[in-house]
């Protein structure tokens, strides 16, 4: 072990989580692939948003090559939330991820997110979310309205600008 003084890293890992949400790991590799290619141009963000009928919507956006949505089945407990992940760093986890089914663990649009292996107890990884900017957030507009969680866009379409 090298001597020296580190972060507390410990002080970043969730202790708990407000929504939790249940996806097969490779559905949810593929639908960030996707975005991936939509996010390239736009600081690799992507946002995750999670629904009412027990789907995430994964969604990219660029100003070059249109807008990406995807929707993947999950099960989803708590209340809903909008969050952005640099698309890298989840798909780097994802790929070690990808079949096994994962549990994430949100609480706000600027906590940390928390993966689990749902096979492997002692496997977890935290990724530090990204600024959305204006966009909508935790459910609700700018002026404390709750937001529509449904998408513009047609489910699965890959829309052009």
């Amino acid at each position: 072990m090298i001597d020296g003084t580190y972060p507390d890293y410990d002080a970043i890992v969730p202790k708990a989580s407000q929504t939790t949400i249940a996806v097969e790991g490779t559905a949810l590799f593929m639908a960030c692939k996707q975005a991936n290619v939509f996010a390239r141009e736009a600081a690799n963000i992507i946002s995750l948003t999670t629904r009412d009928d027990n789907t995430l919507v994964i969604q990219a956006q660029s100003a070059e090559t249109g807008d990406n949505l995807g929707i993947v089945d999950a099960t989803v407990t708590g209340p809903q939330v909008t969050i952005a992940f640099n698309v890298k760093y989840l798909n780097d986890l994802l790929k070690v991820m990808e079949k096994r089914p994962i549990t994430i663990s949100l609480n706000t649009a600027v906590d940390p997110g928390m993966f689990s292996d749902s096979t492997h107890a002692n496997f977890h990884a935290v990724i530090m979310p990204m600024s959305i900017g204006g966009r909508v957030t935790n459910n609700s507009q700018p002026d404390g309205q709750p937001a529509d969680p449904t998408p513009v866009q047609n489910e699965g379409q890959n829309n052009p600008a």
